[in-house]
């Protein structure tokens, strides 16, 4: 997996778990604990943001309930009415106006394959959004957490030639595989990944990658 993301697969590790959402939460303590590194040893005491798109999984209300950083803490982007995607304006908005009151963000989420519009966000973009507004001194970095659960396997058509079409797809599914394969290659920038072999990999129980 850690191949196909465009990793070292040296640095890379993985904890399996019982779905996506699973994944989703191991994505915000990996957050909470790199930008708040204290709160392992004296709980949560910062009101730290999880950044999200309007069109993230509802999962994000119980990951923030369960680890005790709280609902109000979720910030939604806006996404696009056409393409269903991060707006990334409106998202460089929102971290500008947390950096200049001093409020760290624990993590960013992108969903790569959301379960109900097949949206891919930008992930590349986000990233470099990210990077030009870092969280105030004393607290860590934020961590880029991609949500692929859904998305994950459309990375095997990354390097797919698309003009010789060797698998000989259809003209009508060949532009879906292309922009959905060009989208995936972006996972390398990612701080973690979350997958699922129970959905497009037809494992017959619930299995998860983080």
């Amino acid at each position: 997996l850690g191949n196909l993301f465009g990793w070292n697969p040296m640095n890379t590790g993985a904890i399996y778990t019982y779905g996506g959402g699973g994944c989703w939460t191991y994505g915000l303590k990996y957050g909470l604990t790199r930008v708040l590194p204290d709160s392992r040893l004296k709980g949560i005491r910062t009101n730290a943001k999880v950044i999200c798109s309007q069109q993230a999984h509802y999962v994000q209300q119980n990951a923030t309930d369960w680890l005790g950083l709280g609902m109000d803490n979720i910030v939604q982007v806006r996404t696009d009415g056409l393409t269903n995607q991060m707006d990334l304006a409106h998202l460089e908005e929102v971290l500008a106006d947390l950096t200049s009151r001093g409020i760290p963000v624990a993590v960013v989420i992108c969903t790569m394959g959301t379960t109900d519009a097949g949206a891919f966000d930008p992930i590349g973009k986000v990233r470099e959004i990210l990077d030009r507004h870092p969280n105030p001194p004393g607290f860590g970095k934020a961590i880029l957490y991609a949500d692929a659960v859904v998305g994950w396997s459309w990375i095997y058509f990354k390097n797919y030639d698309f003009d010789l079409n060797p698998l000989e797809f259809s003209s009508r599914i060949l532009p879906i595989l292309k922009e959905n394969g060009i989208a995936l290659k972006e996972l390398s920038h990612a701080d973690a990944v979350g997958i699922d072999f129970h959905k497009a990999g037809w494992a017959p129980y619930v299995s998860s990658c983080f």
